[in-house]
């Protein structure tokens, strides 16, 4: 028994192993062919170039009118946004300046309530019997000298 199973074992190993060489060639004939490239006629080639030209043409004339789209869409939309920006700023502006008038209404206002609040108070202190004294005194500190107004005197 022992004198078939060595010979047969032999005899797999054989064939099995030519099927692996027969398949390792195979697969370094087909990746040698994808990396050679097809060789055709010139016409086939000129052809060939010929439309891969094209294509490009095609390709760079769609980037170029992409990009001269979308720099035509940024154009317009700072148009827009500057626009809106300015129209913006404008109103801003306006609401700033009335609102300072009314600032500046109400400060005078403001101001001249107090001016008549403090002439109201002046007046009521110079009612009393102090602020009368003081008045008297104040007009004769204040007035022309004795000397130039002298006393008349009644002669009979």
């Amino acid at each position: 028994m022992e004198d078939i199973i060595v010979p047969l074992l032999t005899f797999l190993l054989i064939v099995g192993s030519s099927i692996i060489k027969s398949f390792n060639e195979n697969k370094e004939k087909r990746q040698r062919n994808e990396r050679k490239p097809e060789t055709h006629s010139p016409t086939v080639q000129r052809r060939n170039s010929q439309a891969q030209q094209a294509s490009k043409k095609s390709y760079q004339q769609t980037v170029e009118s992409v990009e001269e789209q979308k720099t035509e869409q940024l154009d317009q939309l700072k148009k827009e946004l500057n626009v809106s920006r300015t129209k913006t700023m404008e109103d801003l502006e306006k609401a700033r300046e009335e609102i300072n008038d009314e600032l500046d209404q109400l400060l005078v206002s403001r101001k001249k309530q107090r001016a008549l609040e403090n002439d109201q108070i002046k007046i009521k202190d110079y009612l009393t019997r102090r602020g009368l004294a003081g008045t008297v005194i104040m007009s004769e500190v204040l007035g022309e000298p004795r000397a130039k107004k002298p006393y008349q005197i009644n002669r009979r």
